[in-house]
């Protein structure tokens, strides 16, 4: 009887250490799917074309990223890839009115990326603006589309950040639907990466925002 129990003991203790194993390795595959589907996420946001030629390089702004947004407009610029860069004016920062009523001259993003073009070797001439103020990157499309609107421009190379190119060029390409071709060359100089993103703060906040108004995009589009 004894030897009977022993026998119902051990095999419990066999069956409890092929449950555990079974659940470790469905953990261990869980973790490895979820990490695959977070990594498509973050694919998913950058929208990248084959280099070509355009007519008009758009830049677009940004306080954080306008340097390697710059860095990558003048490599497709002295490639000879199109002869303007066009670059749109961000709002000015709120409370600027204070500085200027001071006497001082509020810095603006804008000229913060006509002087890193030009500090890459851009020809002055070749920057094209307007003073319209922009907002957001549906503003920056439509300045775009009303600025070329009379101009015979056929081919719109967009650069932007990598994490930013998928909705971008979204708007673009609905903003200039039967006008120009929007070709979406992201800036290789951009430090955001889809693998690991979930694990940098910074990335995190880019991925969750991009969504959120890629969504808020799409949504308002439909209705």
């Amino acid at each position: 009887m004894e030897q009977k129990e022993k026998k119902e003991e051990g095999r419990g203790k066999r069956w409890k250490r092929i449950l555990l194993l079974f659940l470790f390795l469905l953990i261990i595959e869980l973790i490895a799917y979820w990490q695959h589907i977070l990594v498509s996420l973050g694919s998913y946001l950058i929208y990248e074309e084959p280099p070509r030629k355009g007519d008009l390089i758009v830049v677009l702004g940004g306080w954080d990223d306008r340097v390697v947004r710059a860095r990558e407009a003048a490599d497709l610029y002295h490639k000879g890839l199109a002869p303007k860069i066009f670059v749109t004016r961000p709002e000015r920062p709120l409370g600027w009115k204070m500085l200027a009523e001071k006497g001082a001259q509020p810095f603006e993003a804008r000229e913060g990326m006509i002087r890193a073009l030009k500090s890459f070797g851009v020809d002055p001439k070749a920057i094209e603006t307007v003073e319209k103020e922009v907002s957001c990157t549906e503003d920056e499309a439509k300045v775009v589309r009303d600025w070329v609107k009379d101009k015979d421009y056929r081919v719109i190379l967009l650069v932007t950040s990598r994490y930013h190119s998928r909705r971008a060029w979204i708007i673009f390409r609905d903003a200039l639907e039967g006008k120009a071709r929007v070709v979406s060359l992201p800036s290789h100089y951009d430090d955001f990466r889809p693998e690991g993103w979930w694990k940098r703060r910074k990335d995190l906040k880019r991925v969750v925002f991009e969504y959120e108004k890629l969504l808020y995009y799409l949504l308002e589009k439909t209705f």
